[in-house]
């Protein structure tokens, strides 16, 4: 469930500021929304949120979400795909 959410987010983001490896999610995503497309729960979705940002990967800030590391993210979704 976890790599589900992690790859939800990245097809989330838009555009990437290079220089920092950032992108911003603006609003932030619904944990309902997130867990029905990913077919996990909301608790779930909890979880792996607040597990991303403890590990300073993400971010809220006001109404966005800011990926502060896209990189190591798709790094996540790719190692559990194994590519």
């Amino acid at each position: 469930a976890n790599n589900r959410v992690h790859a939800d987010l990245l097809s989330l983001v838009g555009d990437v500021d290079e220089d920092t490896g950032s992108a911003i999610i603006d609003p932030v995503p619904v944990h309902n929304d997130i867990a029905s497309r990913v077919s996990t729960t909301r608790e779930t979705v909890a979880r792996v949120m607040n597990d991303l940002a403890r590990r300073g990967i993400v971010e809220k800030k006001g109404t966005a979400l800011i990926i502060k590391d896209v990189h190591r993210l798709q790094d996540m979704v790719e190692e559990v795909r194994g590519e």
